[in-house]
């Protein structure tokens, strides 16, 4: 069950060549863009994708919803953005214990293998353990989708649980895993 946190994270994240923020308004044309050109990239692993293609004012709907969430402590919806092209989306999920934060990442066509989603993730790490609240950060994939599980295993998190899941996405197996890192190990990384 999900839960709500008085801290909040930075809207704005360094992640080295990409900073990760929060979405405004203004970031809808963007986000179409990043998404309706990722649709059969992203088919296989997100279930949500089967909304899209979706327009701008859709769009505009989306981020007032995800912003409204942030501000209530409930969800923390993030864009990816090289200059001024977005490429993927991020953020911190309130899905487990009161002091946990869940890490999602998507990275759109043409910019996977550039190590965008290992850099979104370590620098989120680092964010989550700077609230004061937080001391575990957590990863959940399908097994299937081998190469969203190379992340947490490069950045150290530990796996500590496999076990069936319900299917979201057309390339799912029903099987996932959970990675964890906890505050005291990411520090003394």
């Amino acid at each position: 069950m999900a839960h709500v946190i008085s801290d909040r994270p930075p809207e704005r994240i360094d992640a080295g060549s990409c900073s990760i923020r929060r979405y405004v308004i203004a970031d809808a044309p963007r986000l179409v863009d990043a998404v309706s050109s990722s649709i059969e990239h992203l088919k296989p692993w997100m279930g949500w994708i089967d909304e899209e293609p979706v327009d701008v004012s859709q769009r505009e709907v989306h981020i007032a919803t995800w912003n409204t969430k942030w501000d209530a402590g409930e969800d923390f919806m993030m864009g990816i953005f090289l200059d001024d092209i977005q490429v993927g989306g991020t953020g911190f999920h309130l899905r487990g214990a009161v002091d946990s934060l869940e890490i999602g990442y998507w990275v759109r066509t043409g910019y996977t293998g550039k190590g965008i989603a290992t850099a979104v993730t370590r620098a989120l790490t680092t964010v989550a353990f700077e609230m004061d609240t937080i001391r575990t950060v957590e990863i959940h994939h399908d097994v299937a989708n081998v190469i969203s599980g190379l992340i947490p295993q490069r950045l150290g998190y530990v796996k500590y649980w496999t076990g069936e899941s319900v299917i979201e996405a057309p390339s799912e197996s029903g099987v996932r895993n959970k990675w964890r890192m906890q505050q005291a190990d990411w520090l003394a990384i």
